[in-house]
């Protein structure tokens, strides 16, 4: 989703107002009863309708208020400095990256994964449900090589250090498909 630009915010905020002043303006006139408004409002008998309208436009006011105050946090993105200029590449990506890496592992049967940016370069945590009766720590250091080199070849950013966590050992066995 695209981040609103501050006219478009404005543009929102001048139409919820415009909405909050109807819903005002007819709530009064429900308040008055038909005999004390305009002309074109008396030949209407029941003032219930002037009470839906102001209600639905009370509703449009805080749905088009709360869309136009939202704000999107922004992107994390690792920035890295090369020869021929900045790369950026946004933390999701490199996480999408690293966890197709480590599922291919023979093993492995879930993860997931953390990146964040470092001094010259980026630090991978990689919390993972491995299969019953595996060798962990072989394992892990195919998982810490695999993911780095991964990264390292697609992104082009060094990988200064990937932590694996084991953080479950499933009780059934990776479903296989011949």
């Amino acid at each position: 989703m695209k981040r609103m630009k501050i006219w478009h915010r404005l543009v929102v905020l001048l139409g919820s107002l415009i909405f909050l002043a109807l819903a005002v303006f007819i709530l009064f006139l429900v308040g008055q009863g038909p005999e004390k408004t305009f002309a074109f409002l008396q030949a209407q008998a029941n003032p219930l309708h002037y009470l839906l309208v102001a209600i639905i436009f009370l509703v449009l006011f805080i749905a088009i208020a709360a869309a136009g105050t939202h704000s999107q946090k922004p992107q994390r993105m690792i920035i890295y400095d090369t020869a021929l200029g900045q790369v950026r590449v946004a933390n999701s990506a490199v996480e999408d990256l690293a966890l197709r890496a480590v599922r291919r592992l023979k093993g492995i049967r879930d993860a997931e994964v953390t990146v964040e940016a470092d001094d010259d370069g980026m630090v991978i945590a990689i919390d993972v449900t491995v299969l019953p009766d595996m060798n962990l720590p072989q394992l892990s250091e195919e998982a810490r090589q695999r993911v780095s080199e991964y990264i390292r070849e697609i992104v082009g950013i060094p990988v200064n250090h990937v932590t694996i966590n084991i953080a479950r050992i499933s009780n059934e066995a990776r479903p296989r498909v011949e």
